[in-house]
């Protein structure tokens, strides 16, 4: 939940609240509850991830930015004991893009050090980080949209170059390896602006472009195919 802006003396500001509730009512825990200045890049909290075992959701203090950002769904990782109501950071602020592993033991997730966009995965259990210097697309770009493989031995991301400038704004695709960080470029910017949109065979991603059209992108040699479009179903017998 969010209010405002609205004037607190000289500044304006906004409320933000995130509360969970079980289904019966039996528990409710205020998870965030807070009045913050607003103005470019304010944040809202949102839910991230339910846990398998359901005892934890993971949420994330999203920062709304400019019109010229492609890739932004979340700035930190928090999360909630649903037996306690107990918050615990996982993640400080600084991200751009995160996704947690899904064996939920790790998140992957890009940051901008000053220089170059750096991937970082980072261990939930110890806080260990291990990180490597983004090589596609560095200078005028954006990355993120990462997806994990259905194996979770690795994950995608795009990489948007000059994103904002018509004429020049292209789209990569990379992989890299969970266990050493290594980086392959699938595609090259590219003018069709893939998004990743999941990864639901080893050997296949899915990919969606600017125009809306889907395509399947192979997830060793790089190769693009488009997505057949589903069929409607025959008409039973007698239906007009």
């Amino acid at each position: 939940m969010m209010e405002g802006p609205f004037l607190a003396g000289d500044e304006e500001k906004y409320h933000y609240q995130l509360k969970v509730v079980s289904a019966d009512r039996a528990i409710e825990w205020t998870v965030v509850d807070a009045i913050a200045r607003w103005g470019l890049g304010y944040t809202t909290p949102r839910p991230f991830h339910w846990s398998k075992n359901g005892r934890y959701l993971y949420f994330t203090n999203e920062p709304v930015p400019d019109g010229c950002a492609v890739f932004v769904n979340g700035s930190d990782l928090q999360r909630v004991d649903l037996n306690t109501g107990r918050v615990q950071e996982i993640l400080p602020p600084g991200a751009w893009w995160l996704s947690l592993s899904p064996d939920e033991k790790q998140v992957a997730y890009i940051y901008w050090n000053g220089e170059v966009l750096v991937i970082v995965l980072r261990d939930l259990a110890t806080g260990a980080e291990r990180r490597a210097r983004l090589e596609a697309g560095q200078g005028d770009s954006q990355a993120g949209n990462i997806v994990w493989s259905p194996n979770e031995k690795a994950f995608v991301l795009a990489v948007a170059t000059h994103p904002g400038d018509p004429d020049h704004w292209v789209h990569s695709v990379v992989r890299v390896d969970r266990a050493t960080l290594a980086q392959k470029a699938l595609i090259r910017e590219d003018k069709r602006l893939f998004f990743i949109v999941e990864w639901p065979q080893v050997a296949k991603v899915l990919l969606r472009d600017k125009d809306g059209n889907s395509w399947w992108l192979d997830a060793t040699t790089g190769q693009v195919t488009m997505a057949k479009e589903p069929q409607p179903l025959p008409r039973a017998t007698g239906e007009p």
